[in-house]
């Protein structure tokens, strides 16, 4: 079913520009005139405004300077072995290349390898909780979260200094 958190999670990230256009996508697939039904229509408003609400007070910013916070740290700690590729997408690292000779560090870091992947990640604690979303392909993740950038890649294109706060 598509509730509540399911919108909630799909907003979780977005400023309050794509949050109104994702909303106007969603709202065309799922309103009652279209072919939806009332239910999931009501899930999708109530999570749409709660998450507006948030970006709008700030709320949003915080947590997403917290989550660069911690990333950054976790870049910082690997930025240091030439021969990784690094990227960021969504709230997750990455990690691919000459990774095995890094294999102790990359584990006492709080990575974890992904062997369909062939890729060691990192996600945060809150991260973990959430639900698996499909078995997607590192390059599918990348076109989902536009990776761009070469060498360190991040999400929407936002170049993460490599410097702690």
């Amino acid at each position: 079913m598509l509730n509540y958190n399911y919108f909630t999670a799909l907003f979780h990230a977005l400023d309050e520009v794509q949050t109104k256009k994702l909303f106007i996508q969603l709202a065309h697939q799922y309103h009652p005139d279209k072919g939806g039904n009332s239910e999931i229509m009501q899930n999708l408003n109530t999570a749409y405004q709660t998450h507006l609400n948030k970006v709008r007070s700030g709320e949003i910013k915080e947590r997403q300077d917290e989550i660069d916070r911690e990333l950054i740290e976790k870049v910082n700690l690997i930025s240091k072995y030439r021969d990784i590729k690094i990227e960021i997408l969504g709230s997750w690292i990455w990690l691919t290349g000459n990774t095995k000779a890094h294999k102790e560090d990359l584990k006492s870091y709080g990575f974890s390898f992904a062997p369909k992947k062939e890729a060691w990640y990192y996600r945060r604690e809150e991260d973990k909780k959430s639900h698996s979303r499909g078995d997607y392909s590192l390059d599918e993740i990348r076109e989902k979260y536009s990776s761009k950038f070469d060498g360190i890649r991040t999400s929407k294109s936002k170049i993460l200094q490599l410097t702690s706060s």
